[in-house]
């Protein structure tokens, strides 16, 4: 039953990245990727300080400290190139690269002993192969204002993206074992230092003052459901790695580029090529080979 829920808690989190990252991705069109991950911290920290009844909850374990921040130092690198890349690129193209997150922790068993799988093998394979598809150019589709090429820069900053998430989540998963909710919390202490460099790097976007404005409560409310979407994703995946196991729990979370290629198309007209689509799914399913194996 434990098992079970976790499964369940690992897909849930997955439906919530993915809305985070659409939503993040959008505001990061018009604003600095360091605004809306600093913004959206800080609004996420609140809903765990309500949930954890106040700053008296938060435990100053020294490793709950250490990892808490080592996992935001991480994901605020790793988030910046993401949204970036999310706001030039194709959603789908550039979450399904992301996926080489599920990469980091094979590397780290294997340096300390542990070899990989067949299946885990076989699913490195699966990833390299639609990394690759997924970055085949569309050269036929191309209607105004709806294609956003996957330039080098894009699938770059994707990629490094993914591998630094895998970092914040072995340090997340560390930190979880002691207090999943203090680790999170810490884990949204560097949104100061993603304000302030977003103020001095400047707070618009590639496409400030293209299109309509955008109203102020349209923009309140497009962060704070970010926010709370984050937290969310954030507050399942933890529980899940508590009721199941890391690997089970990655690989289930890890099927998000999916859900966001399909907000993509729907909210954004994004078509994906079919060889693009086949490299999304080979990298997905390659990531459960992965993580499983």
């Amino acid at each position: 039953m434990l098992m079970a829920l976790g499964v369940l808690l690992a897909l849930t989190s997955s439906a919530f990245i993915a809305g985070q990252d659409f939503i993040s991705g959008v505001l990061t069109r018009r604003y600095s990727a360091f605004l809306v991950i600093g913004v959206t911290s800080v609004i996420s920290a609140l809903f765990v300080l309500l949930l954890i009844g106040g700053p008296s909850g938060v435990s100053m374990n020294g490793e709950v400290l250490r990892d808490g921040v080592l996992a935001g130092t991480t994901a605020l690198v790793s988030q910046a190139l993401y949204l970036t890349a999310l706001a030039r690129g194709v959603v789908g193209v550039v979450g399904g690269l992301a996926t080489v997150f599920v990469v980091v922790p094979l590397v780290e068993a294997f340096a300390v002993g542990v070899a990989p799988g067949a299946w885990a093998l076989f699913g490195i394979l699966l990833i390299t192969a639609g990394v690759v598809a997924l970055s085949l150019p569309d050269p036929d589709y191309c209607p105004a204002g709806m294609v956003r090429r996957t330039s080098t820069s894009v699938i770059v900053m994707a990629l490094l993206a993914g591998l630094l998430l895998g970092v914040s989540i072995l340090f997340i998963e560390r930190g979880s074992m002691l207090n999943p909710e203090s680790t999170v919390l810490l884990q949204y202490a560097v949104a100061p230092f993603a304000i302030g460099i977003a103020l001095v790097t400047g707070v618009r976007g590639d496409d400030d003052g293209d299109g309509p404005g955008v109203a102020a409560y349209v923009l309140a409310g497009a962060l704070v459901g970010a926010s709370l979407l984050g937290l969310l994703a954030d507050l399942t995946f933890a529980w899940s790695t508590q009721m199941s196991n890391i690997a089970v729990a990655s690989a289930l979370s890890g099927l998000d580029p999916i859900v966001l290629a399909g907000f993509g198309l729907l909210f954004l007209k994004q078509r994906l090529t079919r060889e693009q689509w086949l490299g999304l799914v080979a990298t997905v399913i390659g990531g459960v080979l992965v993580t499983l194996g």
